[in-house]
């Protein structure tokens, strides 16, 4: 039993899904109509495909990081996070659908990308 253990904890996931996956990510937001063309962001992977010490299990962060300092908005407020927070929203709910898209207090978790991973998407600005 525990070699089982093991042997899953040293498998590796798909590296190159993970790349794609953060591609995709940019892809969506680019194609979304209602996404503001005047904001400047960033989209990158974070934690353990980043670091190359994923297991098979494990999940793919995404950040979508906003720079205010390169948009024409000049200041960080709730009121803005929010505003793109919901539109990231839903611009996964259109590409994904909205079963696969689950809003959480930290992150927005898209379930089963391409039936083999969950993302965790993390809405972000740049300081």
């Amino acid at each position: 039993m525990a070699a089982d253990f093991y042997s899953q904890l040293s498998r590796r996931g798909d590296i190159t899904k993970s790349k794609q996956t953060a591609d995709t990510i940019k892809y969506i937001l680019s194609i979304y109509p209602w996404w503001p063309k005047n904001m400047d962001y960033k989209v990158f992977l974070q934690g353990s495909y980043k670091n190359n010490t994923n297991i098979g299990s494990s999940d793919v962060d995404v950040v979508i990081a906003f720079d205010i300092e390169k948009s024409c908005y000049k200041k960080y407020d709730l009121y803005l996070w929010n505003n793109l927070r919901k539109r990231t929203i839903n611009a996964l709910w259109h590409y994904f659908g909205g079963n696969k898209v689950i809003e959480g207090n930290k992150s927005l978790k898209i379930l089963d990308y391409c039936q083999v991973i969950d993302i965790d998407v993390v809405v972000s600005f740049i300081f």
